[in-house]
């Protein structure tokens, strides 16, 4: 009689550590994975909407972005590469460095473009999405505020 207890002691040991096992490959499985995977170059177009100057009004600008993530934080550097879709020759390229921060499938981004006369700071809100993101931005150079929105290229 006692090896039965035995076995049924055995038995009951065993298939909680069935349960346990199989709850956590469930929970693994169904936790989204928090790495964004943000590493690589990007197309980033900003859309202004609203300035001091008038002649800003509407313009489109787009730069080339190199980005690092680490954990949720973010880093990188830009250059000014297009104002409403005409390359720019590099004589007239501006450059931009960046840090920001990832929470959820946000990101909010702090920048500072390098211009020929002067510094600009900024900061950029967004969604993010598989390998882009879009939102808004605002920064120093004429009170200028618009739509974001950029797409990873390379990793």
């Amino acid at each position: 009689m006692k090896n039965t207890k035995d076995k049924e002691g055995w038995h009951t040991k065993l298939g909680t550590y069935i349960a346990i096992i199989a709850l956590i490959i469930t929970v693994w499985q169904i936790i989204p994975n928090k790495v964004k995977h943000l590493n690589g170059e990007w197309i980033m177009i900003t859309e202004i909407s609203d300035s001091k100057f008038s002649s800003y009004k509407g313009m489109t600008v787009q730069w080339k972005m190199f980005v690092c993530e680490n954990g949720n934080v973010i880093k990188g550097t830009g250059e000014k590469i297009k104002i409403n879709n005409v390359f720019l020759d590099a004589k007239d390229r501006t450059t931009l460095e960046f840090e920001g921060s990832i929470k959820d499938d946000k990101i909010a981004i702090n920048y500072t473009e390098f211009g020929k006369l002067r510094k600009t700071s900024g900061i950029i809100i967004a969604n993010l999405g598989h390998d882009q993101f879009s939102g808004t931005f605002s920064q120093s150079a004429a009170d200028t505020t618009g739509k974001v929105e950029a797409k990873k290229i390379t990793n």
